[in-house]
């Protein structure tokens, strides 16, 4: 019960941007009026249903909203690339962490080459070693997306990531994790 009680004290207010036309926001404020909710309560509803949230309004209601997803065009055939695995497998975070050590590594790196006399012999060898041991985690996912899944959406890691960064830009301004 703590945990839900801590998950609820991260709720703030989120800002999105729907693509909406005028006969369907009529719609949507017509059908969350019907029932005394504001157009944001009616979606935050429904999304507490679909991911399982701590706000949701019970078992059918959390089933039907997954029906609803399972049903749609983009959960029925989606790509299967190594930002689905990461996300299916629970590793996206993981490999973002390490994509972001690898990136400021190499910043580091370049500032050395740049100045080395700002730095001890052995920095510039040890931060190679660490990029090493960052990409050679990487590798384990991608290889692990390459092993475990069929047809793959992704080729290389260059390419997975790329979709995985967009990703996470398109998201940086939501998702607290994001930052």
């Amino acid at each position: 019960m703590k945990n839900q009680r801590e998950e609820i004290l991260t709720t703030q207010p989120r800002t999105l941007l729907l693509n909406l036309s005028e006969e369907d926001v009529k719609s949507l404020c017509e059908k969350a009026g019907s029932v005394g909710l504001t157009v944001a309560e009616l979606i935050e509803n429904f999304i507490g249903d679909l991911v399982y949230g701590n706000h949701s309004n019970g078992s059918d209601e959390r089933m039907y909203a997954n029906e609803w997803f399972d049903r749609c065009w983009f959960a029925m055939f989606p790509e299967n690339t190594f930002l689905k695995y990461l996300i299916d497998w629970g590793g996206i975070y993981e490999v973002l962490e390490l994509w972001e050590e690898i990136k400021q590594a190499k910043e580091e790196l370049a500032d050395i080459e740049k100045n080395p006399e700002d730095y001890e012999a052995d920095e510039f060898s040890a931060i190679k070693e660490e990029i090493d041991y960052w990409q050679d985690g990487l590798n384990e996912f991608f290889n692990s997306y390459q092993n475990e899944t069929g047809e793959k959406a992704d080729s290389s890691l260059e390419s997975g990531m790329k979709k995985i960064m967009k990703w996470r830009e398109e998201n940086q301004s939501f998702f607290l994790f994001c930052r």
